[in-house]
């Protein structure tokens, strides 16, 4: 493969296994509150969560990487799209980069705030922020990431140029995670209204990175195939706005 190809290659296989690592490690962490927790469940104020330290906060490591990774994708789908589909591989990066911005800040606020916090006995204003709040900022951040995201899939498939099999397959798979997520987020809201917590959150995630797992995966194959880097501007007549 030629560099370029080789690049494209690397970032859609490493998003796909960055994601589902950082799945699996979530999968792993049950939840300790809200509506999921089955045991050893904390309450409000939250502050009694220091022997859960560092175990329940491993899993945002891994989960770190996703969304970061996916910036990049979509940077090089934006790359390899026809001129006529620029604009769609713009507004995919556009919102893949706010996604990202917001996910790892909201992560990094777990790893670098609450946790010294908790261990210093520092509790003020740490109910709001942790993880375990089933309806506070940690979910709420994570909500509109993943929301965003699910935004970003929808542009990221009309970028794809879909030259063969798994192009194509990829780009229903962006469309079904938008789809699946704005679904999600109608129904659970109707559903449960103010008290819908962290059902969303687990929903979305679960959808986006499932995404971001198969999605990649078919994109690194089609880019093992065709080392093409870009598709010509010839390849459609509508000109680039």
């Amino acid at each position: 493969m030629r560099p370029r190809a080789r690049f494209d290659f690397s970032v859609a296989a490493l998003t796909a296994i960055a994601t589902l690592t950082s799945f699996a490690t979530a999968v792993a962490t049950p939840p300790k509150s809200g509506p999921f927790c089955v045991s050893n469940c904390v309450g409000y104020p939250y502050t009694d969560i220091a022997a859960y330290i560092p175990g329940d906060f491993l899993w945002l490591y891994p989960a770190l990487l996703p969304a970061p990774l996916f910036v990049v994708m979509t940077n090089v789908i934006l790359e390899r799209a026809a001129t006529a589909q620029k604009r769609f591989g713009r507004l995919a990066l556009a919102f893949a980069v706010m996604a990202a911005t917001l996910l790892t800040a909201d992560y990094f606020i777990q790893l670098r705030v609450i946790q010294p916090a908790v261990l210093k006995g520092e509790f003020d204003g740490l109910a709001a922020l942790t993880q375990y709040n089933p309806h506070g900022v940690f979910i709420a951040l994570e909500d509109a990431g993943y929301l965003l995201m699910a935004v970003s899939f929808l542009f990221a498939g009309l970028g794809l140029s879909p030259q063969d099999t798994p192009s194509r397959a990829a780009r229903w798979v962006f469309a079904s995670g938008f789809i699946g997520v704005m679904f999600l987020l109608v129904g659970l809201s109707m559903a449960y209204h103010l008290d819908v917590e962290y059902r969303f959150e687990v929903a979305a995630i679960t959808v986006d990175w499932t995404v971001l797992i198969v999605a990649p995966a078919l994109l690194a194959v089609a880019y093992r195939r065709s080392p093409g880097h870009r598709i010509p501007a010839t390849a459609s007549s509508v000109p680039e706005v």
